[in-house]
């Protein structure tokens, strides 16, 4: 009962955009060098997150910070800015080992392999192992350069994420995906066959799927022998598409529909031998029980207090560095710009190391939870009501957190909502960024020039 009780609180504030508003009222800008000070703060390992924005489309689910990858020079320029940044910072870090790497975006796999090498070269002088976990988010139509993943693997790349999100060619078209089913899924025969560690990012619970389009996804999923499955439900975020999709649904119905695709989910998943290991990842279960920490965990959950801290390299990236949250800017030209000039980056957060631990001591409780269902299913040899009701619920909380954080994108007048900078010379506005309120006065403008 109380978990329904504070979803129904949370879905309440996101709607009102609460969390947006207060995360508002309480960040300031914050100097480099007061985020990352020339005396580590501990000895704790680090992880590094380098966001790649770029993406040829954009995909109608995307709450992320894109740029349209139609300027070359940019993204080699912003690349170069990536591995110098990294250099910089390689030296306020010293005290720390560097324990993981993950590449995000939107598209990563958009960079040449030789823009990867830059930004590697970067890290060079962090302490480090020989073995050091890198892991990279790819679309599938990347496969179609034939040789390109195995130039990845030959500079360190040690994992990949693919986003498969459905092999349903009615979904993959809402979504904006290009690739047919079949071709995607001959594409990811490949990747099987390569031998590399690799994962899948799935989406499921949208207004219009059944249960029989899901099952089309997973058992082409389950052939595959992804080592780990990430997930997502589908939930409406402010500025996409999708959004679009969900404004005029009955929320009790839609909850009741996705709480019903999440149990048969979740049996399925159990059924071909993958285990939750938080959020919405799942590993197979025979490698969690090689490594509790499963697989990609370290890359993927950056959040859970063992992750240890989160260093964000590229634009918009995010910092969770002990006690500090911080975002970079939300301009990859205003990113490469400053680093090109030697000048230190001013990031938006706020230092609140009480807030912040408790809240990573919340994700810590309900990582123990799902450890403790985890056993249990073991025991019992089947899922209780008791662990779909939990993991459910958990599942939700990840995405209001989620939702709530996206909304403070959009809405922020200090981070701005970003909206690609050719977007920004076509409306003539700031290079830096343009928020919601900006970027609705100028369209509104245009219609009444145009008008």
């Amino acid at each position: 009962m109380l978990k329904h009780v504070v979803d129904e609180c949370l879905v309440q504030l996101n709607r009102a955009q609460l969390p947006a508003r207060v995360l508002e009222g309480i960040v300031a800008d914050i100097p480099e060098r007061e985020v990352f000070p020339d005396t580590p703060r501990d000895s704790a390992p680090i992880g590094v997150y380098v966001h790649i924005p770029f993406c040829a489309t954009k995909c109608s689910f995307c709450g992320y910070s894109v740029e349209l990858d139609r300027n070359a020079s940019l993204k080699t320029a912003y690349a170069r800015a990536v591995g110098e940044h990294l250099k910089r910072l390689a030296g306020r870090l010293s005290g720390h080992q560097l324990t993981w790497v993950s590449f995000g975006g939107g598209t990563p796999s958009s960079l040449d392999p030789g823009e990867l090498a830059v930004i590697l070269d970067g890290m060079s002088a962090f302490n480090r192992p020989k073995n050091l976990s890198i892991s990279m988010e790819m679309r599938v139509d990347s496969l179609e350069d034939g040789d390109k993943l195995q130039r990845y693997l030959d500079l360190g790349v040690s994992r990949v994420c693919l986003g498969v999100q459905s092999f349903d060619d009615r979904v993959r078209k809402e979504f904006g995906l290009r690739l047919s089913g079949d071709e995607a899924y001959r594409l990811l025969e490949g990747v099987k066959r390569s031998g590399i560690e690799y994962a899948f990012d799935v989406i499921w619970g949208g207004p219009r799927q059944s249960q029989r389009d899901l099952d089309l996804t997973l058992d082409r999923v389950f052939a595959l022998e992804p080592h780990q499955i990430d997930a997502y439900p589908l939930f409406p975020i402010r500025g996409t598409t999708q959004f679009r999709l969900f404004e005029d649904l009955e929320r009790d119905q839609l909850k009741a529909h996705q709480r019903q695709l999440c149990d048969h989910l979740l049996r399925r998943m159990m059924d071909a031998g993958y285990e939750r290991i938080d959020g919405v990842m799942f590993s197979r279960t025979k490698d969690v029980a090689e490594d509790p920490r499963g697989g990609f965990r370290e890359a993927s959950s950056l959040l859970v207090p063992e992750t240890g801290h989160i260093i964000g390299v590229g634009q918009s990236a995010h910092t969770l560095y002990k006690g500090t949250f911080a975002t970079n800017p939300y301009s990859a030209r205003k990113y490469v710009e400053m680093v090109q000039q030697g000048k230190e980056l001013t990031y938006t957060g706020l230092r609140a190391p009480m807030l912040i631990a408790a809240f990573r001591f919340l994700i810590g409780a309900l990582t123990r939870e799902r450890k403790a269902a985890a056993l249990r299913r073991r025991k019992a040899g089947a899922l209780t009501g008791e662990d779909l009701d939990q993991t459910f619920y958990n599942i939700r909380f990840w995405w209001h957190v989620f939702t709530g954080l996206r909304g403070w994108n959009a809405l922020s007048k200090k981070v701005g909502y970003p909206i690609g900078n050719e977007n920004n010379v076509r409306l003539g506005a700031a290079p830096e960024y343009v928020t919601s309120g900006e970027l609705s006065r100028i369209e509104n403008a245009r219609l009444h020039r145009t008008g």
